[in-house]
């Protein structure tokens, strides 16, 4: 088992009190892209944020709704590449997107007999 170690001091502050685009309630996920930026989720949240490598809201993917490119919540975030794959736990899809913005595709997930889904993701 590996133990990680806080740092000593913060490699990026995001966050502002009073500013929507920089506040956060329950921290979902965090990724950063090929390109430096770093993608972050809030479970209350219905939009996926893309902040610069300096902490500077580039874009936000997504808002409240059940289309395509909509979420109730993002509850999980994978990388494929440079694709992101949001889970939305309220509708039980996948939703397939692009750091622009552009929507690849969505993914129904049906659970058995009502039980709760786990998704797992491996890194490479």
């Amino acid at each position: 088992v590996e133990a990680y170690s806080p740092l000593p001091v913060p490699l990026l502050s995001i966050g502002a009190e009073g500013d929507p685009d920089y506040e956060f309630v329950a921290l979902g996920a965090a990724h950063r892209l090929s390109t430096g930026d770093l993608v972050v989720t809030d479970w209350q949240s219905p939009t996926i944020r893309i902040f610069s490598p300096r902490g500077r809201l580039v874009r936000k993917l997504g808002r409240k709704g059940s289309g395509p490119g909509e979420f109730q919540a993002v509850h999980d975030l994978f990388m494929a590449g440079d694709t992101l794959i949001a889970y939305d736990w309220y509708l039980r899809r996948l939703t397939r997107l692009l750091p622009a913005g552009d929507v690849l595709g969505t993914q129904p997930i049906q659970p058995s007999a009502g039980l709760a889904v786990d998704l797992v993701a491996h890194a490479q």
